[in-house]
């Protein structure tokens, strides 16, 4: 186990064994800050870093985060960005973005169209707290996994694996997107259920879903291991309840400056829109009154079952008795499968489909298939899984694969990396590889959304590429090829290559999960 550990530490950061686990580690942090802040400057999204500029300049200007067109997801991120621009004017940096009229020439060919290119200043200071927040994520997985599995190596190498992946270090130091936000509260939350700290943990999780909405498909998951680990009893129902109070209260505090605004569906704006055109209406048609009352009603049922499992804990102990089997490794991962199939065909019919099927169906289709396979692993969890950390680190990584059946965005998988690199670092050294080329594919696939908009910077800002290349090359990606054109051709192609890595990890998991752990290597319990 050690000598693969070691040997990958090699392949993934350049470190000879010869260093020591903690010298390698800052060795790793210290590789993937310098590249982070090469590229900061000079490379970014344009489309969406126009977007969180003008967030700075609502809240520069005294404007609501729903005032004006522009932004669409929760409040959380409103608020990061708002410090940000705080953090700028702090240091001097007024002016956050330039306009390039020059640009034009570029959008006849049906490139994104924003003229406006963000200055280096505001892009800097935005990426650099972005970093930061990477930096976090790895430097908990080497503390948490040393003392886990008190091998250093292990620790090191799965921060190696997060902070030197090259989609999360694309996506935070070059798109400045801010999943690695999301990322960083769904890893605080699952080492706080480790550690029984369940309010604590419900409050982390629902601060990663209100940045992203995606972690949302974990909570089931999260509620079948906390019932596990204390038992299907009053203890139980009750640290789920405080589980859902923490998840409750992060909620209502980020929202009530909204509700109270008359902003609520606003900023429920980005969850809505994907969920589907049918879901937002009906979401539009509830006032707060409603909603309120529905939130009242959940109270209530929730007291009552926990009433009820209080009252029946000899029934239900020995349903869970009756369900649980050994060495179920193998059947949960061939249902696994089978449902994963299953997705997999519906959603290759409803994209052959074309017109037919709008996006919005799609989406509530692929969203309710990742829901089934979610349930099904908290029903595994709960009833019929091994007490082991190992299978239960197994699970983890499923459901955080689970999230990403369709990802409607290469960014969002930047959430499930840790979990991922956790488990293969700490029980499966052979997912490392399958888990190295899933981080390049998404690489592949951010670029084939994103192409020229990624070096306007480069182009229109610092000069460093011709603006007649520039031209040449969005006339060239807009060449007719087999009835579309050759950048949606592109798109395809790495959209494939990524679903294709997502498959492929998912396959290396079940051939991993079949084999007897390296070297002996068993998980604890997780009743302990």
């Amino acid at each position: 186990m050690t000598e693969a550990v070691d040997s990958m530490m090699e392949r993934i950061s350049g470190i000879r064994c010869v260093l020591s686990p903690h010298r390698a580690f800052l060795t790793v942090v210290l590789i993937g800050i310098i590249v982070r802040i090469a590229i900061a400057p000079i490379i970014n999204q344009n489309n969406d870093v126009i977007y969180w500029v003008r967030i700075a300049n609502m809240a520069d200007s005294g404007l609501g985060m729903y005032d004006i067109e522009g932004y669409y997801y929760m409040p959380s991120w409103g608020y990061f960005v708002s410090f940000v621009s705080f953090v700028c004017l702090m240091f001097g940096i007024t002016t956050f973005a330039v306009p390039h009229d020059e640009l034009t020439a570029v959008f006849q060919y049906g490139l994104p169209s924003e003229v406006l290119v963000p200055t280096a200043g505001f892009a800097v200071v935005l990426k650099i707290f972005l970093i930061l927040v990477d930096l976090a994520v790895a430097v908990l997985l080497y503390r948490v996994l040393s003392d886990f599995t008190g091998d250093k190596r292990i620790a090191a190498t799965a921060s190696a694996i997060w902070f030197l992946a090259p989609v999360l270090v694309l996506e935070t130091a070059g798109h400045a997107m801010f999943d690695n936000i999301s990322a960083l509260f769904v890893l605080i939350s699952m080492v706080l259920v480790h550690k029984r700290r369940y309010f604590l943990s419900g409050a982390s999780m629902f601060l990663a879903v209100m940045t992203k909405f995606m972690p949302l498909f974990l909570i089931p998951v999260m509620l079948a291991w906390i019932l596990r680990r204390e038992g299907i009893s009053e203890g139980g129902g009750r640290s789920v309840s405080k589980f859902v109070i923490g998840c409750a209260l992060v909620f209502v505090l980020l929202e009530l400056p909204e509700i109270v605004a008359g902003n609520f569906w606003a900023s429920m704006y980005f969850i809505t829109t994907r969920a589907g055109d049918t879901v937002g209406m009906l979401t539009e048609a509830l006032s707060p009154a409603v909603l309120a009352v529905i939130a009242v009603l959940a109270v209530i049922i929730a007291a009552l079952v926990i009433r009820w499992m209080k009252h029946n804990r000899g029934r239900l102990m020995g349903f869970a008795a009756k369900m649980s089997e050994p060495a179920s490794a193998r059947k949960v991962a061939e249902v696994l499968l089978a449902l994963w199939g299953i997705a997999s065909l519906a959603i290759i019919a409803i994209s052959s489909a074309g017109g037919s099927v709008s996006l919005s169906t799609f989406m509530i289709i692929v969203f309710l298939l990742s829901a089934v396979v979610e349930l099904y692993l908290a029903y595994h969890v709960l009833f019929r899984m091994e007490d082991d950390s190992e299978r239960l680190m197994s699970i983890l990584m499923l459901a955080s694969l689970a999230m990403f059946i369709w990802s409607p965005a290469p960014q969002y998988i930047l959430v499930a990396i840790p979990i991922f690199a956790a488990y293969a670092a700490v029980y499966r050294p052979g997912l490392i590889r399958p888990l190295v080329f899933f981080t390049v594919a998404y690489v592949l696939l951010t670029f084939g959304y994103g192409n020229l908009v990624y070096v306007y910077t480069l182009a229109a800002d610092l000069g460093w590429i011709p603006l007649d290349s520039l031209y040449s090359a969005a006339e060239f990606l807009a060449t007719p090829v087999f009835g579309t054109y050759l950048d949606d051709l592109l798109c395809t192609i790495t959209d494939v290559t990524a679903e294709i890595s997502l498959i492929y990890l998912a396959y290396r998991w079940y051939v991993e999960s079949k084999s007897p752990l390296p070297d002996g290597l068993h998980g604890v319990p997780i009743s302990a």
